[in-house]
């Protein structure tokens, strides 16, 4: 690596996003000899690696008041979530909360952000999150097969906390906002330990990335051979196909979306719709519009969502053709060894 930078690259330099929101400017070998390594890496779990958005593809998330009555919703069986934010124009650079909590430490940033929402109330705004229909089912069928990354135009703190919302709803744990380091109960502590196996600091979001703009992702920017082993799951392909610096492996003309993108129908839930977004829009829903709505009657949740369970089974499907390739190719190579 040659700097801590968000300038923007040379012939000879790639711009690289790693663990933590930190953007590095390295030489084109050493994004290469990276590269490599990661692809080795990979191959010896056998496993593929696999890039998730967050809004509108795995969750639904407004910040109205008037969502609090779907948290305790028996029927919803505890797929609405909430936590607190700060507001995104204060600055959290130089708080400090008894000496608790980096903002670039995905396990105990959640914990400064709790401390935090429980110091300032008036400085942080709820959020309410509706999972997508599927999700715990979805992650448990790949997560043996991918290696999991998130990749959100939402901020950094937006992005962690989602992070482990999900993984407390994995392991049925609830939603607090005040707990202390010391005190922390046994399901927090294996939402905390799920999030490190699932998303590790494999967590990218605008607020590492702003030199790209706010409606543009960069597969590069993450994986700098252009993600070879990757899959990309979004509701919008036009934030990736924006993207200037695409690998052309998979873009074979400009302003089109690369072709690991796996498309994922828009997911909204209902009762949020009349509510605004906390990001961005969701992508336009092509698709025939049968199935993923709700009954209006606020006593009737019955989703049809089949988009995570059909996009595991698409995934599945990848992983097994990648590495039935893969796999055929070296017994070729050890079976020309032995005829040698």
């Amino acid at each position: 690596p040659t700097s801590s930078s968000t300038s923007p690259p040379t012939p000879s330099t790639s711009n690289l996003t790693v663990g933590g929101g930190y953007t590095l400017q390295v030489t084109q070998s050493f994004a290469l000899a990276h590269s490599t390594s990661e692809r080795n890496r990979l191959r010896s779990k056998r496993k593929l690696s696999l890039v998730l958005d967050l809004d509108h593809t795995l969750v639904h998330c407004v910040n109205n008041d008037a969502a609090g009555k779907y948290c305790d919703n028996e029927m919803l069986k505890g797929t609405v979530r909430n936590f607190l934010l700060p507001y995104e124009n204060i600055d959290l650079t130089n708080v400090k909360t008894d000496g608790r909590g980096e903002l670039n430490n995905e396990d105990e940033g959640n914990l400064f952000y709790s401390l935090f929402a429980f110091s300032n109330p008036s400085m942080c705004k709820r959020h309410y999150l509706k999972l997508r229909p599927g999700l715990r089912e979805f992650i448990n069928g790949v997560k043996d097969k991918y290696e999991l990354s998130i990749y959100t135009a939402g901020t950094r703190y937006y992005a962690l906390k989602v992070a482990h919302s999900i993984c407390r709803y994995m392991v049925n744990a609830p939603d607090v906002d005040t707990i202390k380091s010391s005190n922390l109960t046994e399901l927090e502590d294996k939402a905390i330990k799920l999030n490190m196996e699932l998303f590790g600091k494999r967590i990218i979001s605008r607020s590492d990335t702003g030199d790209l703009g706010r409606d543009v992702k960069s597969l590069k920017r993450v994986f700098p051979d252009g993600g070879r082993m990757s899959v990309m799951v979004d509701d919008r392909e036009d934030v990736w196909a924006n993207a200037k610096d695409n690998n052309s492996l998979f873009c074979r003309r400009s302003g089109e979306p690369p072709l690991n993108l796996l498309y994922i129908r828009p997911y909204h839930f209902s009762h949020f719709t009349e509510m605004k977004d906390v990001n961005n829009s969701s992508g336009n829903d092509v698709t025939v519009p049968v199935g993923g709505r709700i009954v209006t009657d606020d006593q009737e949740f019955k989703e049809d969502d089949k988009g995570l369970e059909w996009t595991a089974d698409t995934l599945e499907r990848l992983h097994e053709r990648y590495y039935g390739i893969v796999e055929g190719r070296e017994r070729g190579r050890k079976g020309e060894g032995k005829e040698g």
